[in-house]
């Protein structure tokens, strides 16, 4: 059925428009308003639903790293790089999922999303730049990986090495490790160092 064509549901549109533009303080003749939030936010929520479809294929790295790591199940030196870059990339995934749970989070209700539009744009385009700068990173890592198929392979592992380099830097969990010398007995504070492993 062809809804836009269809004279009742054209009316309860018009009706739920006018209103949301009532629930919003702006009186149901402003019906147009609400039309023009409607669009601006749904444009943004587009680029949000490209990064998520984007994100996928950071996903097909993951599945192919884990099947290179079954593969490699039983060979220490083969798992020595395998585990941590397995763990790294989750770390990545689970960093992207957080993103895209915050944006759908703050975006689930539709009334107050209108009633703070400019608020909630300006939060949907600081994630969408936020993800769109972490996945462009991703685009050699993903086009290495593509072709190659999940299989016992001199190629799968300089993959392996290579997405290590790639993810070490990024997503390597440190730790602090303050050195605390002897307190100055003339000065009040004792002195720290920081050395970040």
């Amino acid at each position: 059925m062809q809804v836009a064509n269809d004279p009742l549901a054209q009316k309860k549109v018009n009706i739920a428009f006018a209103e949301a533009a009532e629930c919003l303080g702006i009186g149901r003749t402003r019906k147009q308003e609400v039309v023009d939030y409607i669009e601006r936010m749904a444009k943004k929520l587009a680029y949000i639903e490209a990064l998520r479809d984007r994100f996928k294929r950071v996903l097909m790295v993951q599945q192919k790293i884990q099947g290179v790591r079954r593969l490699y199940g039983h060979e220490l030196s083969a798992l020595e790089i395998a585990d941590p870059v397995a763990r790294l990339i989750e770390l990545a995934v689970r960093q992207f999922c957080e993103g895209f749970d915050e944006i759908d989070v703050q975006t689930g209700g539709i009334l107050a999303i209108l009633k703070n539009i400019d608020s909630q744009i300006q939060f949907i385009s600081s994630i969408h730049n936020l993800l769109y700068r972490r996945l462009m990173s991703w685009d050699s890592i993903v086009t290495r990986w593509k072709p190659v198929p999940v299989q016992r392979s001199e190629r799968s592992l300089d993959l392996l090495r290579e997405t290590y380099r790639f993810l070490a830097p990024r997503f390597m969990q440190v730790k602090e490790w303050v050195l605390a010398t002897k307190p100055d007995r003339k000065k009040k504070k004792a002195l720290m160092r920081t050395m970040v492993w």
